[in-house]
């Protein structure tokens, strides 16, 4: 099918923080745009075209079940998961035992946190970043440790390394690898759309 990404919804009253959120929670969202203009809900990392006809249509056939009770993930879940994978990425010999049901990005975050780290110890994030990331860190009791990103003019294949300090008496460490190059906005860039200018991190600085 073909999609539709030039048509404007309106999604007042709808209670979309994009929109409806505007003004409602200082120091998160933005404040109301003042008379006579638009709302332009570029804030928030939203979609603002229609999700895809068959997502909807599932949740309307599910819903119509009166039933909402607790819920397991079935098999056709977990095979839809594998198969992704497999045909996006590549990953062979995945099993429903290696996955775990997280309600959101947040959640996700926190959880591979727990896994080598606990509240107390510093977490390393390049600064600016998204602000879902540092509540959620701040608010499960890890401190951050910011490193600022500075534009590099050289012409470098951009990477890093997120690292998590753990107390000596704990006698562990831990070094997850990982690698990209930043998308940033012409704002920032100073270039027409949008630039893959890489970037590198400077000193770090801790938040208290």
């Amino acid at each position: 099918m073909k999609y539709d990404f030039t048509s404007i919804m309106d999604r007042h009253g709808k209670d979309a923080t994009a929109i409806d959120g505007l003004g409602s929670m200082p120091g998160f969202t933005p404040d109301l745009p003042k008379e006579g203009y638009d709302a332009i809900p570029m804030w928030v990392a939203d979609m603002n075209f229609p999700t895809v006809p068959t997502i909807p249509e599932a949740i309307i056939e599910r819903a119509k079940h009166p039933a909402y009770g607790y819920f397991q993930p079935s098999d056709e879940y977990f095979d839809s998961i594998i198969k992704w994978h497999e045909t996006r990425n590549n990953v062979k010999g995945l099993t429903k035992e290696c996955i775990g049901y997280e309600n959101g990005v947040l959640g996700g975050v926190v959880s591979a946190l727990t896994c080598y780290a606990a509240p107390g110890d510093a977490v390393l994030l390049h600064s600016p970043t998204y602000i879902g990331f540092t509540m959620c860190i701040e608010n499960n009791g890890y401190k951050i440790v910011h490193s600022p990103l500075v534009k590099d003019e050289k012409t470098v294949s951009g990477g890093w390394t997120t690292r998590i300090w753990i107390p000596r008496s704990r006698q562990t460490t831990s070094t997850l690898p990982c690698s990209a190059v930043l998308t940033i906005p012409a704002a920032v860039s100073g270039n027409a759309g949008r630039s893959r200018r890489p970037w590198k991190s400077t000193r770090p600085t801790i938040v208290s």
